[in-house]
């Protein structure tokens, strides 16, 4: 009897182990049911059997035909590739040249248009926590900008960096801007499931700004297009080295009508028109020469009021040939590198003090005057934003302002006047073409008392002695502007070849330093 009970039930049976992976031993067997019909009146029912097993989160498959093991085996693969063909998970891509905040808000726009956790900086400013490029000289007040623009109505400048405790409308400016406020971190974020806000695809996008990289939880097939995007986007950017002149024209007779009216003669077919599309802002305390000069039969004036051109001589061909019939003072002569797309600030003056507002309380008497004081930029300011196409063409936004003291009172106000030239433009060159804006003229008129000393100050007695002149100076101020796209190292050395080759001096001192004995001991540890 003992023997009748005790036989072995897998005896001439084939079992295999099969594990549940992601999805639970019940859901497996429930499909495994399915296939071979193990429930009903199917003709494999009691031919096949599963047995979820919970502790081991596998699936045991029974059968006296070895035939149905191996198809449970095919069956349970295929369902698993297609899993992991449907299922999401967390894909890294290391950003190569950008920024990861830049690329995320991209991204969300893109693939989850719901869930934009991202904000971008407004148009022509840098991404949050960074600067444009700034080269500064300044002979007045030291010290950076910490604030945001200002909107002060009386000052017109930039206050709230400066000021720091103004707490008046006029004078403490206005709050940063969005380009300057930081962006939400989405990665400090608790990680949850995809909202319904997320869209559709439940793709969820992350940058992870320590490591400029980007988390991107989605399916492989979605991944392999969100990266195919990337790799197009996420390419070495172009660089453009800015070499620019600005410079101050003393007009004479030769000058009569403008620099641009002279060098239309004396480069006769060499300027042409600085772009159909370029429009300018132009505020001056001087006035614009009209344009006057064409290039058959056409207008080189970018707008009415601004004659623009396009030279094909050089910047050095220019300032020599108006050297030769005037006095010319370059104001700044700058060469400065810049990526694609992103702005450029080259500052060469001072900071001046402005008187913007003063209060003194009517309720305490003898009350002390508080006075608000903002701090103005003056001397030559340029900023410029290139623009590089896939054929060559440099799309310049340019602001160049040139503006100095030219009295420190104004009526009863102790606040001083100033003299600015603005230029503010958008033109279109080519590679290495020079485009020059000029038509910007002032009339300056200069008093003068020689005599001899202390003598000269008598009333009446005075005039005997000494001698009054008066001298009218017009000047003009000529912006000559050349930019050099880099695309790769092979230009950036030839660049710096170029510019080594320009400083006759950097030679000689590297022969010099080569032909000195060296001197000291051999081994200073010896002795």
């Amino acid at each position: 009897m003992i023997q009748a009970f005790d036989t072995d039930v897998l005896a001439g049976q084939s079992y295999a182990l099969f594990p549940a992976g992601s999805s639970t031993p019940e859901k497996v067997a429930a499909e495994l049911e399915k296939v071979f019909r193990a429930e009903g009146e199917g003709v494999l029912s009691g031919v096949v059997r599963v047995i979820p097993m919970q502790r081991a989160n596998a699936v045991l498959v029974v059968s006296n035909n070895p035939r149905y093991i191996d198809d449970a085996r095919r069956f349970l693969g295929l369902e698993r590739r297609a899993e992991d063909a449907t299922a999401r998970a967390w894909h890294v891509y290391y950003v190569q040249n950008g920024q990861s905040s830049d690329l995320e808000n991209l991204l969300q726009r893109a693939f989850t248009p719901g869930h934009v956790s991202a904000t971008p900086g407004p148009p022509g400013t840098t991404a949050p926590g960074a600067e444009p490029l700034r080269m500064a000289s300044a002979g007045g007040a030291a010290g950076d900008r910490t604030g945001g623009a200002g909107s002060g109505p009386q000052a017109g400048g930039r206050t709230g960096g400066r000021t720091g405790g103004m707490t008046t409308a006029q004078t403490a400016g206005t709050a940063a801007g969005p380009g300057q406020q930081e962006a939400p971190n989405p990665a400090a974020e608790p990680l949850s499931a995809p909202s319904e806000a997320q869209g559709a695809t439940g793709i969820r996008i992350i940058a992870n700004r320590r490591n400029n990289a980007l988390l991107i939880y989605a399916t492989p097939s979605e991944y392999a297009v969100i990266e195919g995007m990337l790799r197009k986007i996420d390419i070495i950017p172009l660089q453009v080295l800015i070499e620019a002149t600005i410079a101050e024209v003393t007009l004479n007779d030769s000058l009569n009508y403008g620099t641009q009216f002279y060098l239309g003669n004396k480069f006769a077919g060499a300027l042409t028109q600085a772009g159909p599309a370029a429009t300018t802002a132009t505020t001056t305390s001087g006035t614009a020469t009209p344009n006057v000069f064409t290039v058959g039969g056409v207008p080189t004036a970018i707008g009415s009021n601004f004659p623009g051109f396009v030279l094909a001589n050089g910047i050095r061909e220019v300032i020599n040939a108006l050297a030769d019939v005037t006095q010319i003072k370059v104001l700044s002569a700058p060469q400065l590198m810049v990526l694609d797309n992103e702005p450029a600030r080259l500052q060469v003056g001072s900071l001046v003090p402005v008187l913007t507002q003063s209060q003194q309380s009517t309720i305490s008497p003898g009350a002390p005057i508080v006075n608000s004081i903002d701090y103005r930029d003056t001397g030559v300011i340029m900023l410029v934003t290139p623009r590089v196409n896939s054929g060559g063409l440099v799309t310049l936004d340019i602001s160049q302002e040139v503006s100095n003291v030219s009295s420190q009172t104004t009526g009863n106000i102790n606040s001083p006047t100033f003299d600015q030239r603005l230029i503010r433009t958008r033109v279109a060159v080519q590679d290495s073409q020079t485009v020059g804006m000029a038509g910007l003229i002032r009339d300056a008129d200069t008093q003068g008392n020689a005599g001899i000393p202390v003598l000269k100050d008598i009333p009446v007695l005075g005039s005997l002695v000494s001698s009054q002149t008066s001298n009218r100076v017009r000047t003009e101020l000529l912006v000559l502007i050349t930019p050099h796209v880099v695309k790769d190292q092979r230009d950036a050395r030839a660049l710096t070849e170029d510019l080594r080759n320009k400083l006759v001096a950097a030679g000689l001192v590297r022969q010099e330093l080569q032909r000195k004995p060296p001197r000291g001991l051999p081994n200073p540890n010896r002795y």
